[in-house]
Order: structure tokens, then sequence, then C-alpha cells
């Protein structure tokens, strides 16, 4: 396997400073993507581009409210990028803007099954195959306040990894009913991973009340892991003490069984949870980092597997383009670009 890694993009100082940073050295990706995001958010709304931004400002009261501090960074991307920011507020909430399908893998190992008392978490993340193109891992060095780091797409200031107080966040699609304007993908998992305990990463959904719908996926490296199943007004936690939890595109907790609409969950969801949990069960309880990386590698139930190379789901082609391992206790984020069969993970730290 080679090595076929993702770029990093360090950035240090005020929220402000850490913005200006990432937009100065991303700048032509993210001018990119806020150019052709909006006009074709514009076009399927039948909007100017004006109205299509107007429409994004929508998403300002929340980050005023529970996150002041993002949108001083997102601030600085737009000034070190050259954009408006709602340029930059829309690449942080396009995917509540809009359906973009996955059909990502995601996992956690508690204490009691990984080796050594550890804590470690992931996810294969299955989207259209030019993704791994436009993505990067984000590190960051605050003058006050968590330090993370994040794989993301051009611009955002959240997506998924670990934060270094102690939490890893992943996260799935969930694909049900209704889809009401809440709290967004990226404002939920920044603050999660900003956070030391599963408590604390479940205080956001309930302040927030209402939350784009989504899976997260949470480990902690006191040693507990959880799963926060969202579907707007609603939310549900599953909890999965010091063991071990799997989750694909599919609901699991009976209370938002009503909420489900994704009509291929027994083909092409259920198997693929099911399977990477029996892998990691056969190694518990001395569960490693490297099982972990392996397991992501599956092949069973194709085209439907773990690691994928093809199929759709809603109708969108789509293939793991990014791999990644969170080992909370040695502080090391795995992260691999493309297919884990075919490219090796590379630790990252801070």
């Amino acid at each position: 396997m080679g090595d076929y890694r993702y770029s990093v993009v360090d950035v240090a100082g005020t929220p402000r400073q850490m913005g200006r940073q990432h937009g100065e050295q991303r700048r032509e990706i993210i001018v990119r993507e806020a150019e052709e995001g909006v006009e074709r958010f514009a076009e399927r709304r039948g909007l100017t581009r004006e109205g299509a931004l107007h429409l994004v400002g929508r998403f300002l009261k929340q980050y005023q409210s529970y996150a002041p501090h993002l949108i001083e960074e997102m601030e600085g991307v737009a000034e070190g990028a050259g954009l408006t920011f709602l340029d930059v507020l829309y690449l942080n909430t396009r995917y509540d803007l809009g359906s973009l399908p996955d059909g990502c893998t995601s996992f956690a190992v508690g204490a009691d099954s990984a080796a050594h008392g550890g804590v470690i978490a992931g996810q294969n993340k299955d989207t259209g195959p030019a993704s791994a193109d436009r993505m990067y891992l984000l590190r960051t060095n605050p003058t006050s306040g968590a330090r993370v780091m994040l794989l993301t797409y051009a611009g955002e200031v959240g997506h998924i990894g670990m934060g270094i107080r102690g939490i890893a966040v992943f996260g799935n699609s969930l694909y049900v009913s209704q889809h009401p304007f809440g709290g967004t993908q990226n404002l939920v998992r920044r603050l999660m991973v900003e956070r030391q305990t599963l408590e604390e990463c479940e205080a956001i959904l309930q302040r927030l009340g209402v939350s784009a719908p989504g899976n997260w996926m949470v480990a902690e490296r006191g040693g507990r892991v959880a799963d926060f199943e969202v579907v707007g007004r609603r939310y549900r936690r599953i909890d999965g003490g010091r063991g071990i939890i799997t989750h694909g595109n599919h609901i699991t907790h009976p209370d938002l069984l009503s909420e489900e609409r994704y009509e291929q969950r027994a083909v092409e969801s259920e198997p693929r949870a099911a399977r990477l949990r029996e892998l990691l069960e056969s190694k518990s309880p001395r569960v490693t980092s490297a099982d972990c990386r392996e397991a992501l590698r599956d092949h069973a139930h194709e085209p439907h597997s773990v690691c994928r190379h093809g199929g759709s789901v809603h109708g969108a082609d789509i293939q793991t383009t990014s791999s990644l391992v969170a080992d909370l206790n040695d502080g090391v984020l795995w992260l691999g670009r493309g297919q884990p069969c075919r490219h090796d993970h590379v630790p990252f730290s801070w």
C-alpha cells in the first residue's frame, strides 16, 4: 500500500488569526468551493446569489448564541481567502441546506474492550469519488481554548476528528422524515470536540433543542463511548458504556424508528454496522488501533462493505474516500486518504 496522504493546515493564535491563516493557506480551493457551491445552491432554490446568501444568513444567530469564537474564526477565513463572511458561512452550513448522501460506517471502543484500557474511535467516510481531493487536516493551536485535529472540507471550522481535551467525534448521515432548521452539523461537531466528557457533549444537543439530522459517534478519554442519533427536534443517546458501538446510516433507537426513511437499510446499512462490530468484538478485550485500522479494510457484503469500492446511496455514486482512527490515550489520529485497503493510515498528533 502506498503513502497517499492528506495535507495539513496548521493554524495558531486567536480565532480570527487562526481563520485568516486557514483562508490564506487554502485560498484557491476555498474560493472555488464557495463560488461554485453558492451558485449551485441558488440555482436549486431559484434564487439570485444575493438571495441565496441571505438565506444562509439565517444560520448566523445560532453561532452568535452558542459559538461566537467560531464566528470570529469564519470571519478570519473570509479575510484570508478574500471572500465575504456569508460565503464562508455557506461552506460551514452546506450540509444543512441540502442533501449530500453518504454511506459512512463509524465505531467506538471503550476502555473495557480496548488494549491497556485505551479508548479508540473512528470511521470510514463514504462519499462521492472526488471528495478526497477537497479535504485536508485542520490542526489548531489557539491562544485559549481546546486544540483540535479535524478532517475537514474547504473553509470549514468543524467536521470530524478529535480534541486535545479527550473527545473524538465521528458522524453518519441519517435519512429521516423531516429536516428542520436547527443547530448545524459543523457547529455541533466542533463544539463537541472541544469538550471533555460525554455529558458536556450531550448538553450541546440539549441546549440547541433542534439540530440538523445526523448521527454522532462520541468517545471520551475517560473510558466511555456513546452514540447520539439526532432527528431534528428529538435525539436519543445510545450508551456503549466502556464497550463497543458501531453505526451505519440507519436509525437504531426504538424511540426514533418512526422517523426512518432509509428504504435500503436492511441491505445497505445494517450488514456494514454488524460486520464492523463482529470484527472489533473478535479482538475484545484487547482491541488496538491497528485492529481498528484492519477492520476498516474489510470487504464482506460487497458492494455494501465497510471498505467500499462502489455502489450508491439514494441514487448517488459513493466509495470510501477517507478512513480515520482516533487513539485518544496516545493522542494520535490515524488518517487514510482513499480506501484503506489501498492506502496506509498515516499518524498525526499535536
